[in-house]
């Protein structure tokens, strides 16, 4: 829909047809959309529940994915009510506001612009706790975690993102990026169980406090990009603390790479800093495993 004003749909396949719909101009706004094929809304501003109440406005067993220019649902009973569906993605510039229906989560992509003063709601997901909060800055997650497995994803467009706690369980996988800033861990930030990792930050990725304590545990692979400095080459409290399988650094945009490893098995790394960075990698316990190392700059094993 191209036209100059907020459109409401009402729309059922009778069975499993894939949904699509875009709104060109103006709000999107779902009164109810019913199928098992998945389900795809696109909104150059926002996509709201037309009614502001807690009935279902989409549900399927397939595959949702909303887009919104602005925001996805009103906070409180205005939010986005979805049901059934257990693979959801979310991409707002502005409030995110989701409701499901106590189903269990097996993919959570979520998308967010912390530049602005957004307010962030994720209820009724039997496994999952959300804790997001923006300072009109930078986001930080107090608690992005699921249980069962849950593949997780978030994504911040402008700002740093601090993380105190990005969980999952199991073969669930964990990608945290900041697209314009920097990806700060607290002690004990991100744990999967044998789950890949993938770290992203178009500037640094560190710890929030120096020190030995683990950062990111996983005993599946961990994937870090970056365009400033990982860890701090200070001593060993300034490393970027890690108990994974393996790590791979596709690039850290020529600047140093610090990691220090102190769990209980080898740890296989293939780094390449794209440019000069010194690279320091201290293996606390068992062996360390030298796939490839590439750089122009210092390095130290």
């Amino acid at each position: 829909d191209a036209g100059t004003s907020d459109t409401t749909y009402t729309l059922s396949t009778g069975g499993a047809g894939a949904v699509s719909v875009i709104q060109a101009g103006n709000n999107l706004l779902v009164d109810a959309i019913t199928t098992t094929g998945t389900v795809t809304l696109s909104g150059a501003a926002a996509v709201l529940d037309a009614n502001s109440d807690t009935t279902t406005n989409i549900s399927t067993t397939g595959a949702v994915s909303v887009t919104a220019g602005t925001s996805i649902g009103a906070t409180g009973a205005g939010a986005l009510d979805i049901v059934t569906a257990t693979d959801v993605t979310l991409d707002a510039n502005d409030d995110v506001a989701v409701r499901g229906s106590n189903q269990t989560l097996t993919a959570l992509s979520l998308t967010v612009d912390a530049s602005g003063a957004a307010v962030y709601e994720l209820t009724n997901f039997a496994n999952l706790t959300e804790t997001l909060t923006t300072d009109g800055t930078d986001l930080t997650v107090t608690a992005l975690d699921a249980t069962g497995g849950a593949d997780l994803t978030l994504i911040n467009d402008t700002g740093n993102v601090t993380v105190t706690s990005f969980d999952t369980t199991g073969a669930g996988t964990l990608s945290v990026t900041a697209s314009s800033g920097n990806v700060v861990l607290a002690n004990g930030a991100i744990v999967t169980g044998s789950g890949a990792v993938s770290v992203d930050a178009s500037g640094t990725i560190d710890e929030s406090t120096d020190g030995t304590t683990t950062n990111i545990q996983t005993t599946g692979g961990l994937t870090l990009t970056s365009g400033g400095a990982i860890g701090a080459n200070v001593d060993a409290n300034g490393h970027l603390d890690v108990d994974v399988g393996s790590v791979t650094l596709t690039s850290s945009g020529g600047t140093d790479v610090s990691l220090r490893d102190a769990g209980t098995s080898d740890t296989t790394y293939t780094l390449s800093t794209g440019g000069a960075g010194a690279v320091s990698v201290i293996q606390a316990g068992n062996n360390l495993l030298v796939d490839a190392i590439t750089t122009t700059g210092t390095v130290t094993l």
